[in-house]
């Protein structure tokens, strides 16, 4: 068969098919059950720690006692706990800045500084009960620092932001992929393994990972 009617042959075979609808993004069935205990139960199997708020009031106050036994910390807003970035400050904490100065002398030295950050804390935009995992964007507004580089990762995430999997999260919340620069999906510490498969945590990226749940109301 010549080129032309082979290609012929493929264009009469494509012009009797129909276009298929798009089926949108597909989700996973997932077990029933309630979704927090689900998340803190996958969350503790990595290594996470969750706590269990019962308002934002008893947030800080959980915030306030992880913070004990360290001195800076770096805050990615808005926060879903009022007031608390100003409340560790008025504690005797101290704020690191998250503006890497576009001098190249001055960014070397803001970025030496981060040996003594000890704590970064966010606002998840999502947790997911499958993994256990939260799900961290970063823009212009939100660095992305704060989640990766301290020892100590607290995590702020409100109980209506709790998805069963990744796919539900990307199916109800389609522009939050896009409106960012990065989306992590953190799930647990960090942790890696050699070759003779002894795991360690907090190698490239925070050791611990605190999440702390607030009720939707």
């Amino acid at each position: 068969m010549d080129r032309d009617a082979f290609l012929a042959r493929i264009r009469s075979a494509s012009a009797s098919l129909s276009a298929s609808s798009d089926p949108g993004i597909l989700v996973p069935e997932q077990p029933p059950g309630d979704l927090v205990t689900r998340f803190c139960r996958e969350l503790e199997a990595v290594d996470g720690v969750p706590h269990r708020a019962v308002d934002t009031d008893d947030a800080l106050r959980i915030v306030l006692e992880l913070m004990e036994g360290h001195r800076w910390f770096m805050a990615r807003g808005p926060l879903p706990v009022p007031g608390l970035a100003g409340r560790l400050i008025h504690d005797g904490y101290r704020i690191m800045n998250s503006d890497v100065p576009p001098d190249p002398a001055a960014r070397i030295e803001h970025q030496l500084a981060y040996k003594t950050l000890e704590v970064g804390i966010t606002a998840a935009d999502a947790a997911l009960a499958e993994s256990g995992s939260i799900v961290v964007t970063s823009g212009r507004e939100s660095p992305r620092m704060a989640s990766l580089i301290p020892e100590t990762h607290i995590a702020l995430v409100r109980t209506d932001q709790i998805y069963p999997s990744l796919s539900h999260f990307l199916a109800e919340r389609s522009e939050v992929a896009t409106r960012s620069s990065n989306m992590v999906v953190i799930t647990g510490p960090s942790r890696t393994g050699d070759i003779e498969q002894t795991l360690t945590l907090g190698v490239h990226g925070p050791r611990q990972v605190h999440v702390v749940l607030i009720p939707f109301s």
